[in-house]
């Protein structure tokens, strides 16, 4: 991986004079940790794929920035990677404004709308769904777990039908092994968690809690609901590093719990013997309640977390701590 990265890097600074500085930004943004499937692996397989067409500098260059701009929730990814890449346009000066607008139009084209509309666009939708196309069973299993993990801010239903038509539209192209992963797709049944709390506000403690589960289940929902006990807002936005999870609000548990149309199972935090006291009792609750059938997993987080809360946080807050009540949110 790194072989390639780097061979990117020097040819970007040797055909183009991009300094490495400007290199090293690009590049890191397909590190960011809501990439699962388009990241910088998918990158270097696009341009292992291309073949000998990667020598030429649009084929190059469409590739690189193809993706660059990405976030599974929106539609016009490709159009602000396109608008990105002209915004960088001066950093390519040896390119034509011919091949300039080639490049542009490449990268609009893994729209994969049936719409192409230069070669290099060709060259560079072939080589972007050429695992898609020619790969057996065992790649798009593979692929589709990176592809499930970038897209977990959608519900698992919403998802799942939204993955199934597309891989229906590509299905005259690779039949036998489209055809096995729209089964596998339709028939799955993920292990999906609810992390449920008021998360206001949303803490380290919090965070070693989200981590343990992501390890355990396929996928955690973070659910947050409002604390009888604490007469405050609810601080309804989660913070960016977790912008890719799932986010819902709720008002009880046994609404949260009735909500989903597949198999969930409550995962709560502890930090001492008091919470686990107070989980004990609530699931005894819950598991008075005929509507609620929902298995519960408690987490206990890491002791250097164990004084850790969002009250004690404001606390400080309050007191003028401020720099010292940082270091405990999450950003």
């Amino acid at each position: 991986m790194y072989q390639i990265r780097n061979k990117v890097l020097s040819r970007l600074n040797d055909d183009f004079g991009v300094y490495y500085t400007k290199s090293q930004v690009w590049l890191a943004m397909y590190d960011h940790p809501h990439r699962f499937y388009h990241n910088w692996e998918h990158i270097e397989n696009v341009m292992i794929n291309a073949g000998d067409n990667i020598k030429s500098d649009e084929v190059f260059l469409a590739i690189l920035f193809h993706d660059i701009i990405y976030d599974p929730r929106k539609k016009d990814n490709e159009l602000k990677s396109a608008e990105f890449f002209l915004e960088n346009k001066s950093e390519f000066r040896k390119l034509s404004p011919k091949s300039i607008e080639n490049v542009y139009n490449a990268i609009l084209d893994t729209r994969h709308n049936g719409t192409i509309t230069t070669e290099t666009g060709k060259i560079v939708c072939d080589a972007d769904l050429y695992e898609l196309v020619h790969g057996d069973v065992g790649t798009l299993v593979k692929n589709e777990e990176k592809i499930f993990k970038e897209f977990q801010c959608f519900d698992w239903s919403e998802y799942k039908q939204g993955r199934i038509q597309f891989l229906e539209s590509f299905m005259h192209k690779n039949p036998v092994a489209i055809e096995k992963l729209i089964e596998i797709v339709r028939y799955k049944k993920p292990k999906i968690g609810v992390f449920a709390g008021s998360f206001n506000l949303f803490h380290v403690g919090h965070k070693d809690i989200l981590i343990k589960a992501e390890k355990i289940f396929d996928k955690v929902i973070i659910a947050q609901g409002k604390n009888a006990n604490k007469n405050e807002d609810l601080c309804e936005e989660l913070p960016w590093s977790l912008r890719n999870r799932q986010h819902i609000i709720y008002e009880t548990l046994p609404e949260l719990l009735t909500s989903f149309d597949y198999e969930v199972t409550l995962i709560r935090g502890i930090r001492n013997e008091k919470d686990f006291v107070y989980e004990k009792t609530l699931k005894s609750y819950l598991d008075e309640m005929e509507e609620v059938e929902c298995n519960e997993v408690l987490i206990l987080c890491d002791k250097r977390f164990d004084h850790v809360s969002s009250s004690s946080i404001k606390e400080l807050i309050a007191s003028g701590i401020s720099e010292e009540a940082e270091k405990y949110i999450v950003k």
